[in-house]
């Protein structure tokens, strides 16, 4: 990846990642609907943020990029509670052998 192409992409993920934040649910008293908005925005900026990672440190740092994964997968049991996820990210965590 060109520089220029490394920052094309870091300008376009802050800027989804802006507005991810601007799109959270704010207030105390949060409807279903709300929360359920707040989880999926949650695992979008988790997604950002997974690929902010690999493309700001190159080469990538191999266990931020395994705790971020593992970080996405234990979100994703908020909107996919019957899957796997939480076992997965148990597993990737579990498995880290960083020296």
């Amino acid at each position: 990846m060109t520089e220029e192409q490394r920052i094309f992409l870091h300008n376009a993920l802050k800027e989804v990642h802006d507005q991810i934040h601007n799109l959270y649910p704010k207030g105390n008293s949060l409807t279903e609907s709300d929360k359920q908005l707040r989880n999926q925005l949650l695992v979008v900026d988790l997604v950002v943020h997974l690929a902010q990672e690999v493309i700001e440190s190159l080469p990538a740092d191999e266990q931020q990029v395994t705790e971020r994964t593992a970080n996405l997968l234990y979100a994703i049991r908020l909107i996919a509670p019957n899957a796997p996820f939480e076992q997965a990210a148990k597993l990737l965590l579990d498995n880290e052998s960083f020296d």
